[in-house]
């Protein structure tokens, strides 16, 4: 990739009709180089962002309507390892973490109890996390 240049990526088949991206959200971007050197995790990019709807084959069925998004970015670094992402990534690992965090803390674990439902097909263990009123003080 070359950083004076604009690429152009489309992505289509989108099904719902109204996005974020038309209230200015914009995609995220890892650089390697940006992390090693500077310490930066994902950064929000792109220009000429737009969504919109795809010429319908059936005009008629409302519910066979599919969008594309376009967006254009320029790379900050030549040679680098990039990855595009719609949101800001959130991992399993950082799910676990948060739950530890909120059984943790006294307050947040007065009214959120954890269980476990079942395990993925991954073999990943799914919790229920319930907020409610915190019980009664007991005198």
């Amino acid at each position: 990739m070359k950083t004076d240049v604009k690429y152009r990526f489309s992505i289509v088949n989108f099904t719902k009709p109204d996005s974020l991206y038309t209230c200015g959200m914009k995609p995220v971007l890892y650089s390697k180089i940006e992390a090693n050197r500077h310490f930066v995790s994902w950064t929000r990019v792109g220009d000429s962002i737009r969504y919109y709807r795809n010429d319908s084959l059936n005009e008629d069925d409302e519910d066979s309507n599919t969008y594309t998004l376009t967006f254009t970015v320029s790379f900050p670094h030549e040679k680098d390892t990039v990855y595009l992402a719609h949101c800001f990534p959130y991992r399993y690992s950082d799910l676990l973490n948060d739950l530890i965090n909120i059984q943790n803390d006294e307050c947040r674990a007065k009214v959120c109890h954890q269980k476990v439902m079942c395990r993925s097909l991954a073999g990943n263990l799914v919790h229920l996390l319930t907020v409610t009123n915190p019980a009664p003080e007991e005198e």
